[in-house]
């Protein structure tokens, strides 16, 4: 319905540009009826006038059925909603370009001899693949073989340090956490499970930058960092992303490579105008993404990322729908697959016929996720 009202007042003020222009229709020639619409010619009128009665008509048949079968808005949830959270797991066949930072760092761990603590930090903008580079590490042979334990924590936002102590100890040693609450005792039964142990703990997804909240867990992070893809590695990238044929990589590859350059090294710049653009087989499309006014524009360099915003202009409206619905959806939330084509067919995003609006849905969600859209899509349990 919100989409009908904006389009009814998109005619309304296109009709007020026209009037402005001049621009008059043959048939806007008779006198106005109606005082409230004297300043409109009396077709354009009319017409905006049928279509705002129809949506009051179906808006009356809305609140009719919430009163028929007593639906009531729900209250906001007092439970904390779950939150998606990285693992340590990955497939090192999917990963180009962090082989060299992976084992900088392997090298940084293995040679550190001094005793206490020692902290790498991995620090960069957004998409960067600082936990993609954190998970090679983790699960280097060499590391493997020389921590144990090894202890991945999500971090995530807010930064709780009795829930990151809690789930060090349970990692540790099922149970340990058992009965213990406060901060103190928390670290303190840390500190005894690890005192003569040479251990490693990766803490991903951090968002606070205040020094206090690391008192109790590490002073501060002074070391390490991730760099920036090369513009070969981000090219390669673009290319399996794109499901590039050999052929093809060399018929593209000149375009292609300036494409590259305009990730700035950021590999979800790479996968995501890959994923755009694996349904451009003509050079000249390709041409079109590289010289797309949106890499000149600086309010969007400020406000947007500029391949994710490039690859959402090129949806369809039905995909664009299904995609401004996720925003219902907080931040870190694992979205069932099943479920949110449930909903779009629901809301009738995917047309009226029920013999395939499943199968559209599928589609819609292959697209949006192939296009870098939604975050680390799982594979398994995929709507067969």
């Amino acid at each position: 319905m919100s989409y009908e009202m904006e389009d009814i007042l998109g005619e309304w003020k296109y009709a007020l540009l026209k009037l402005h222009n001049g621009e008059r229709s043959p048939d806007d020639d008779a006198p106005p009826k109606k005082k409230v619409c004297s300043f409109i010619p009396s077709s354009s009128c009319h017409e905006i006038a049928k279509k705002i009665l129809n949506v009051k008509t179906r808006l009356d048949e809305i609140l009719e059925e919430k009163k028929k079968y007593g639906l009531k808005i729900s209250e906001p949830t007092a439970d904390p909603l779950p939150k998606y959270q990285m693992t340590s797991f990955i497939n090192t066949e999917e990963v180009h370009g962090r082989g060299r930072n992976g084992d900088t760092l392997v090298d940084k761990l293995m040679g550190q001899e001094e005793s206490g603590i020692q902290v790498l930090s991995i620090v960069g903008v957004g998409r960067l693949g600082k936990t993609t580079l954190a998970q090679l590490v983790y699960n280097h042979g060499r590391v493997e073989g020389s921590f144990d334990p090894r202890i991945w924590i999500c971090v995530s936002n807010p930064f709780d340090q009795a829930a990151i102590a809690k789930g060090i100890l349970e990692r540790i040693e099922k149970g340990s956490s058992q009965g213990a609450d406060q901060l103190d005792e928390l670290i303190k039964h840390v500190s005894e499970h690890i005192k003569v142990k040479k251990f490693l703990i990766v803490l991903d997804d951090v968002w606070k930058e205040d020094w206090r909240n690391w008192e109790y867990l590490k002073n501060c992070l002074k070391c390490g960092g991730a760099e920036l893809l090369s513009d070969d590695d981000c090219w390669l990238v673009l290319c399996c992303t794109a499901r590039l044929e050999m052929d093809e990589v060399e018929i593209f590859m000149d375009i292609g490579k300036k494409i590259a350059e305009k990730c700035g090294g950021l590999p979800l710049a790479a996968m995501t105008l890959g994923g755009m653009l694996r349904f451009k087989r003509r050079l000249r499309e390709w041409e079109n993404v590289l010289n797309d006014e949106i890499w000149e524009m600086q309010e969007v360099e400020e406000k947007f990322f500029r391949p994710l915003l490039m690859s959402y202009k090129e949806l369809s409206p039905t995909q664009k729908q299904c995609f401004s619905y996720c925003a219902a959806f907080p931040k870190d939330y694992e979205i069932e697959i099943e479920r949110l084509i449930g909903n779009w067919m629901a809301l009738g995003y995917l047309g009226s016929n029920s013999d395939d609006m499943e199968l559209k849905g599928k589609e819609c969600f292959d697209v949006l996720a192939m296009r870098s859209l939604f975050q680390d899509v799982k594979k398994y349990r995929y709507l067969d």
